[in-house]
């Protein structure tokens, strides 16, 4: 069950297996003033559904990786400019490390 607050606009629905285990997930990719918002809903073991990942940016992008899972490449605003200059962004990847999406940045 999935409410919207007001002023979030939906943005896409998908089925596809993002972590690479055979079965499908749930993308949902919503629109709330700056940001995208991502949830990534997957089922347990136990068959109940819940979430996997969500997070949100100023742009969320995928790409699919050699084990056939996917990488979410998400953007947003650093905060570590001054107060005179313009606001800076940064880009991390999030990949399927076994249990969840997690952060890999380069060494």
């Amino acid at each position: 069950d999935y409410t919207a607050r007001q002023g979030d606009e939906f943005i896409n629905l998908m089925l596809e297996d993002v972590n690479g285990d055979g079965d499908p997930e749930i993308l949902t990719t919503w629109s709330g003033g700056h940001l995208e918002i991502l949830d990534v809903i997957g089922r347990s073991p136990q068959g109940a559904y819940g979430s996997l990942f969500q997070n949100a940016g100023r742009r969320i992008e995928q790409r699919h990786r050699p084990d056939g899972s996917l990488e979410f490449l998400i953007t947003s605003r650093t905060y570590e400019e001054t107060g005179t200059e313009p606001p800076t962004y940064e880009t991390v990847p999030y990949v399927w490390d076994g249990h969840t999406f997690a952060e890999a940045r380069a060494p």
